[in-house]
């Protein structure tokens, strides 16, 4: 257990990756119409649960601060296969596949925006860096701030398998959440990253969400 860790920076985070999302990431030229496509909503989950499975060899690499993107179909580290969230009456776990996860790199995130019924948004980040390479959790509003929650994670690079535990009371008891999920890998510096939409095998653009998933 461990409490969701005070960043800092977190409005930077907070914006950083509402930038990401809102698809200032685009292809010169390489997929026009496609990186055009309005925000897209999965149809209600009928369940307490959704599950996401992502196309591999679809990560894009971003320069920092850049706005174009370019397709890394060899890219590996970070490329997200499959993704289930549950919610429960008490909390709510994330469980993301990848191709492959290592101990690598300046700083590996696993970014996910929850949106409950009237709009209350929280992004979950669990991130791992040069000096913690077991990883840490990321807790903040939708303004950046961040919140205090006990919080638990595993990176498992074994497996290529990172799982967070959410406790539905940090994120208000919704009835039902919308979830959107995004993978970043930063190399040896931070210089640029190779990015993975777990909801399309294009470019991070306009967010996606799943359907409502109930709590149950």
């Amino acid at each position: 257990m461990e409490q969701a860790r005070p960043t800092g920076d977190s409005m930077r985070l907070r914006r950083r990756f509402a930038t990401l999302r809102r698809g200032v990431l685009l292809l010169p030229a390489l997929l026009p119409v496609l990186i055009l496509v309005p925000l897209l909503t999965a149809p209600p989950a009928l369940a307490d649960s959704a599950r996401l499975r992502d196309a591999t060899g679809d990560m894009f690499t971003v320069e920092e601060g850049a706005t174009t993107g370019v397709a890394a179909p060899d890219a590996r580290i970070g490329d997200m296969v499959r993704v289930r969230f549950r919610h429960t009456r008490d909390r709510v776990v994330v469980r993301a596949r990848f191709v492959e996860l290592r101990p690598v790199g300046r700083r590996f995130t696993l970014w996910v925006d929850m949106r409950a019924p009237g709009g209350r948004r929280t992004t979950l980040g669990v991130q791992a860096r040069r000096d913690d390479r077991q990883g840490h959790v990321i807790l903040m509003d939708a303004h950046g701030g961040d919140l205090t929650c006990t919080v638990r994670h595993r990176i498992d690079y074994s497996r290529d398998v990172v799982t967070a535990v959410v406790p539905r009371s940090c994120l208000g008891d919704p009835a039902s959440l919308r979830f959107s999920v995004l993978s970043e890998q930063w190399g040896r510096r931070l210089h640029f990253a190779n990015l993975d939409d777990g909801h399309t095998a294009t470019a991070p653009g306009p967010l996606h969400w799943t359907g409502p998933v109930r709590a149950g």
